[in-house]
This record gives C-alpha cells, sequence and structure tokens, in this order.
C-alpha cells in the first residue's frame, strides 16, 4: 500500500468523526506537503530518518520557492502524518509507525530584550 492510498482511506475514515475545519486542515496538510513527496512510497519503505531530515529541511526552505515553513505548521504535518499512520497500524496496513521516532521541530529564539542584558551592554 502506498502513502497514496492510506490517505484517501484515511482521510475518508475521519471524516464524520473530526470538526470539518479540522478535516479541512488535515487534507490541506496532507495533499500540499506529504502526497507531493511521499504519495506513490509504499508504507513499509519510511524510514524515520528521511522523514526527519525532509521535516527540517521544510523548515530552512519551502518547496515553492516562498520563505520557510513555520515550525508549528511543520510541527502539524507530523502530527497529521504520525496520526495517519498510527490508523495504518491500528488497521493491519502496516507493522509499524515510523513517525513515533521523528522529533517536533523547534521554534527558533528570538533575540528578546531583557532588563538584565540592557543593564550589562550599558554599564
Amino acid at each position: 500500500m502506498t502513502i497514496n492510498i492510506l490517505a484517501q482511506i484515511w482521510l475518508d475514515n475521519i471524516k464524520t468523526s473530526v470538526k470539518i475545519n479540522t478535516y479541512h486542515q488535515y487534507d490541506i496538510l496532507v495533499r500540499n506537503y506529504i502526497l507531493p513527496r511521499y504519495g506513490h512510497q509504499k508504507l513499509p519503505t519510511l524510514k524515520s530518518i528521511e522523514i526527519q531530515s525532509w521535516l527540517n529541511n521544510l523548515y530552512q526552505y519551502c518547496p515553492n520557492g516562498s520563505n520557510h515553513l513555520s515550525a508549528r505548521t511543520i510541527n502539524a504535518i507530523r502530527n497529521v502524518w504520525r496520526t495517519m499512520m498510527g490508523f495504518a497500524v491500528d488497521n493491519g496496513f502496516t507493522g509499524n509507525n515510523p513517525l513515533m521516532e521523528v522529533k517536533h521541530v523547534r521554534e527558533e529564539k528570538k533575540n528578546h530584550w531583557s532588563y538584565q542584558k540592557y543593564n550589562y551592554q550599558h554599564y
């Protein structure tokens, strides 16, 4: 089974169990990010290290040439895919969920002004 087929089955299965806006958000993330890169790949060939690298790269640059995706968006992609793969395991489509080993992307901390830093720089 490929990720394309799994996505169709999973999205059809959850359609009546989640709110319509949630469903549309899941559908957008699956169709815009997961399927273009992994749609034709078979479930047993997915490797967590490859997926982690792909998500990390999405944080650095976006495939459509615009600015990088936010950590929040990338983590949403990861969470949706992780849930979809959990569905695949629960229903016997595959034996493992490689997304269980994929870590979330951490947002880079912004340089915030602090009183203590200000005092050290000005005295």
